[in-house]
């Protein structure tokens, strides 16, 4: 059903013969995608771009999202149709997920889900990333991180940990560091919920979840980051040669924010 209502929400890309479109669509995302395609089809891996100035990285670019698994999409479709339904399965995806979420951790039924998963993946905000692929990729997964994390809090399992950590990596490697940050600090504010949750029924029952929640976040992080390595390394590296590469002063920083 939500599948459906992202379809007909998307019913111009899908069958309307329209392609998406905007400035940063057009400069970035349009080129980056389809030169990682055109590299990976004659199996080359697209290290370094000749075409931007005298060459710049293309691959260390954490956006250029090259490994993202389901860019499977633009080896097998031209560039623009396979934009069109990375957008219609990435708001499908963040529906459904929503909707597991919802069902899982909240514990729901299956009405209020399939609502909650459409405020999500029908939602302002996530309809405004369509223009900005990496993000709109990176932001559906966050619900199915949050699934992870509270079975592994609720059945103590390594397996749900290493889940997490698989969920993680594929969400660095979609190519938006800012989500993938988004999404660790909604799992530190569940494992505060949860640890609230058992300080009310003792000192022991806080320290156990504390400690099973701090594991899980410390342990799923750093093996998503092994997963993901083959990105963050080389991004990790030109980050170095970045004009933000010393931060930026608080001023920058919120310069897009809204006034208190």
């Amino acid at each position: 059903m939500l599948g459906a209502a992202a379809l007909a929400f998307c019913w111009k890309l899908a069958f309307g013969g329209l392609v998406v479109i905007g400035y940063d669509t057009m400069t970035y995302m349009y080129p980056y995608r389809f030169f990682a395609a055109e590299a990976l089809k004659v199996g080359r891996i697209p290290l370094w771009n000749p075409h931007i100035f005298y060459g710049a990285p293309f691959l260390a670019n954490l956006q250029s999202a090259v490994f993202y698994p389901p860019h499977l999409l633009f080896l097998v479709l031209p560039t623009e149709w396979a934009m069109n339904w990375s957008v219609i399965v990435h708001l499908a995806l963040c529906a459904y997920l929503g909707y597991l979420a919802a069902r899982v951790v909240v514990g729901v039924d299956a009405m209020s889900g399939a609502v909650g998963g459409a405020l999500y993946g029908l939602s302002g905000f996530v309809g405004a990333q369509v223009g900005h692929l990496n993000q709109l990729n990176a932001a559906a997964w966050l619900p199915l991180a949050l699934v992870t994390l509270h079975l592994a809090l609720e059945r103590r399992s390594p397996r749900w940990v290493a889940a997490l950590a698989v969920v993680l990596g594929i969400q660095l490697l979609a190519g938006h560091a800012q989500e993938s940050y988004m999404t660790v600090a909604v799992l530190g504010a569940y494992v505060l919920f949860r640890v609230a949750l058992a300080a009310r029924r003792g000192v022991r029952p806080l320290l156990s979840v504390g400690a099973w929640g701090v594991a899980s976040l410390g342990v799923g992080g750093a093996l998503a980051a092994g997963l993901a390595a083959v990105q963050l390394l080389p991004s990790s590296e030109l980050t170095r040669y970045s004009i933000r590469a010393a931060g930026m002063t608080f001023g920058e920083a919120a310069s897009f924010s809204l006034p208190p």
